[in-house]
């Protein structure tokens, strides 16, 4: 089983980065909101990260109703960049 195992996760990780970048998504916003703790985080962040991430989560979401996706030149980011670990 170990064989299986390396690649697998590393076609997991490989598929939800793809699926991230594809709508502009960070990693920390697919977390709920309606969690304490992450409700919390959200209420601690800076005003600049907060705007970011609603506009972020708009973006995908008007992006999910068309069908559609980003333009794969605005796509070049990390997404598994954590930027709710410090609240």
């Amino acid at each position: 089983f170990k064989y299986v195992k390396g690649p697998y996760e590393r076609y997991q990780y490989e598929h939800a980065v793809a699926e991230l970048r594809g709508y502009g998504l960070m990693f920390d916003d697919q977390h709920n909101v309606n969690e304490p703790v992450v409700e919390r985080a959200v209420e601690l962040l800076p005003h600049d990260l907060a705007v970011s991430r609603y506009r972020r989560m708009m973006r995908a979401f008007e992006m999910n109703t068309k069908k559609t996706h980003l333009p794969v030149e605005e796509q070049n980011y990390d997404p598994m960049v954590p930027y709710l670990a410090p609240f």
